[in-house]
């Protein structure tokens, strides 16, 4: 008990004198070195020799004999270090997959796994070859699986959206060789896998057993790359080979497609091409009578746009921000007897060749056209657009008949503009009624005031002057 005491006293004398500098890394060695380093210490606690003197003992200060300090040796097979530290979660994350069983997200996490084999060939092929005088060939892999990946999330609409989105914002973690130094690569590794949260995290809010467990496994493969690469950040990025550097395309190929890079970018069916195969059939005419072709109903997001095409009686709802934000926009063609709500701030909506169409719509960047429209109906329940710097708020009408428009207290303000049409009506609540009341009772609480259709032009003085004339009573 007395040694015991006089070590720990001789401890904390220890810290004491030194606690100016103590805490500062001084070494040479690499950062990546210090697990090892540890794990050595720990299997030798009944050793002291490597411990500084601190109660008059030997000079020490060595890392154990049977792990030598001072990180990686230069040229070891990082691929190989990579591939088993990752093995389990790999394996982890295609049990997930299988067991999710939606054949989308199977596909799209064999190709993010694929996509881990190709850092894992590039960095066996590092530690190979002399760097090579051209290393461009290393993104190649990637550009067929990313793009199958973003048009599944993009064109699908079976495919669950915040699964497809996580997937696809965890591609550009892959490609931190880019980087010029290894503080670069940590950052953009940094910024980049902390993007894939916003999406997994709204999986998990929904507390669904097999979408957590899949969610927590491609979760821990991205992290557990992120982590490796940080970790040897300083020696990461050095092709530290002895073969000719000429060699390395050839054997990054190779691998790459051992990998998957081959085969896992198979073309994926469109969506569009899908609802086309379940469309009803022509109904059978007469003998003789022409037959009338029946077009598949369309609603996709691609990119930044949503296409909403031939749909009938639909009550489509869009909703959220993975629907709705300030840079999608809408374009609705040939719908009959359709209500469509916007619910949000989107970019603008266009309305072409619709008839008996109810559109409803909050809130716009840029304003509402429409194009050849019968008897339909547009609802402005909050602003629309909404008017910024720069902006005017409008609702523009070509070449239309029997359209209703609706505005609210807040988008009262909002600009019309028709031409060549014929029976517009604009509704909008009269003094001292509220929106409220102009819902329960809109005939009571609603003005109905037809746009004017006739126009008498006079020259007075020398100007012409147009005044327009009451369409109906």
């Amino acid at each position: 008990m007395r040694a015991h005491l006089e070590l720990c006293g001789a401890f904390k004398d220890f810290c004491i004198e030194n606690a100016g500098s103590m805490w500062m890394w001084n070494g040479k060695g690499q950062s990546g070195g210090i697990d090892e380093w540890i794990d050595g210490a720990s299997a030798n606690l009944g050793d002291f020799s490597f411990v500084p003197s601190i109660c008059g003992g030997g000079s020490g200060g060595s890392a154990p004999a049977s792990k030598p300090a001072g990180g990686r040796p230069a040229g070891k097979d990082l691929g190989a270090a990579l591939t088993s530290e990752v093995a389990d979660k790999i394996a982890a994350l295609k049990a997930a997959s299988a067991a999710l069983g939606i054949a989308q997200v199977s596909k799209a996490t064999d190709q993010f796994l694929a996509m881990m084999g190709f850092n894992t060939a590039m960095l066996t092929a590092m530690a190979k070859f002399k760097k090579p005088t051209d290393t461009l060939f290393l993104k190649d892999p990637y550009g067929a699986l990313a793009e199958d990946m973003n048009k599944v999330k993009d064109r699908d609409m079976k495919a669950p959206v915040n699964h497809m989105k996580g997937l696809c914002d965890s591609i550009p973690i892959f490609f931190w060789f880019s980087a010029t130094s290894g503080e670069e690569a940590k950052d953009y590794l940094v910024e980049f896998h902390g993007q894939i949260f916003f999406w997994t995290n709204k999986i998990l809010k929904e507390g669904k057993p097999l979408d957590d467990a899949w969610t927590n496994a491609f979760t821990a493969c991205a992290t557990a790359l992120k982590d490796f690469v940080i970790e040897r950040r300083d020696t990461i990025l050095n092709w530290n080979g002895s073969e000719d550097g000429a060699g390395a395309k050839a054997f990054y190929e190779a691998a790459v497609k051992s990998a998957g890079g081959a085969t896992a970018a198979a073309p994926t069916t469109a969506p569009a091409a899908e609802e086309k195969k379940t469309a009803p059939a022509p109904v059978k005419a007469a003998a003789g009578a022409p037959v009338k072709k029946v077009k598949a109903p369309i609603k996709e997001l691609v990119r930044n746009r949503w296409a909403i095409e031939n749909q009938g009686k639909e009550h489509l709802k869009f909703e959220g921000e993975d629907q709705v934000n300030r840079k999608i926009a809408f374009q609705i063609f040939d719908c009959k007897e359709t209500t469509i709500e916007i619910v949000g701030k989107a970019q603008n909506v266009l309305l072409q060749n619709c008839q008996k169409v109810t559109l409803i719509v909050d809130k716009l960047v840029s304003q509402v056209e429409l194009g050849g429209c019968k008897v339909c109906k547009v609802i402005c329940r909050n602003q629309t657009p909404d008017v910024g710097p720069g902006q005017i708020g409008m609702i523009t009408a070509e070449n239309c008949n029997e359209v209703i428009i609706q505005l609210q207290s807040e988008t009262i303000n909002a600009k019309i503009s028709t031409i060549c049409c014929r029976s517009i009506i604009v509704k909008y609540p009269k003094e001292g009624s509220t929106d409220a009341q102009c819902d329960e009772e809109p005939g009571v609480h609603l003005l109905s005031i037809p746009v004017a259709e006739v126009y008498e032009t006079v020259i007075v003085n020398g100007t012409m002057v147009t005044t327009p004339m009451e369409a109906m009573d």
